[in-house]
């Protein structure tokens, strides 16, 4: 099941030097938070990583790397690795609070791309990831 329109909306999205911004609002009505948790629905680490991997299929840049290659966009991948996945604080839905994904693609010597992930609401960090990801 995709999670775009079901668990969360896009608002915006754009690209910069560092690569695609997408900034998005979590569906509280999202079957998802009745079974985490009822009373005080958190999104799920595994929601947040999947998020960035579905945002970075929808929005794929070409972009180059601190290499001279460009990297070659994916169209559909799958996480091969979670290098690491840093949740510094639960992402609650509800408000009108958005949540801006910075998600930067980097080339890897297998021919995947590795995704820098930094997910911000005003001036806090919410989580920090590094995917590996290939083509399927």
């Amino acid at each position: 099941m995709k999670l775009l329109n079901n668990l969360y909306s896009i608002d915006t999205v754009s690209q910069s030097d560092e690569g695609i911004i997408c900034t998005i609002r979590l569906i509280a009505e999202s079957p998802i938070y009745s079974a985490h948790f009822p009373m005080q629905p958190i999104t799920p680490g595994a929601c947040i990583v999947q998020m960035a991997v579905e945002m970075y299929e929808e929005f794929q840049v070409s972009s180059t790397s601190e290499a001279a290659e460009p990297i070659t966009p994916l169209k559909n991948i799958d996480i091969v690795k979670v290098k690491s996945a840093k949740f510094l604080h639960a992402m609650i839905p509800g408000g009108d609070r958005e949540f801006r994904y910075l998600i930067t693609p980097k080339a890897t010597d297998q021919g995947g791309i590795q995704l820098q992930v930094v997910v911000t609401s005003d001036d806090v960090t919410y989580a920090k990831l590094s995917l590996v990801c290939k083509e399927i």
